[in-house]
């Protein structure tokens, strides 16, 4: 699947949540709120506590890790990172159902 194109605002709310939670740089919140204007792009690497393949995947909504690097610690990690992504999902759904217009802005 594709990248699903993000309002500056929306991306700016995720890149938080990777902060806080998956250990994602702030360093590369530039990087990710570009990429979250391109909807050829499906996923983002943000490494963080997740390891070099700690990614954001915008089709799902969900964070990962490769396989060989998972660990109890980790999958903790992703488990709560991506509740908070689906509330976050939730939120954005519920705002482009009552105001269409935003969902033509993305």
């Amino acid at each position: 699947m594709r990248w699903t194109k993000l309002s500056h605002k929306s991306a700016n709310r995720i890149w938080s949540i990777l902060v806080e939670h998956a250990g994602a740089s702030e360093m590369h919140r530039n990087e990710f709120l570009i990429a979250a204007k391109d909807p050829g792009i499906s996923e983002f690497r943000f490494s963080g506590k997740l390891g070099f393949g700690g990614k954001f995947w915008a089709s799902r909504f969900e964070v990962d890790c490769y396989p060989e690097d998972e660990n109890k610690k980790r999958k903790k990690i992703i488990e709560n990172t991506n509740n908070l992504l689906k509330i976050e999902l939730e939120r954005r759904v519920k705002l482009e159902k009552r105001y269409p217009v935003l969902a033509k802005l993305r």
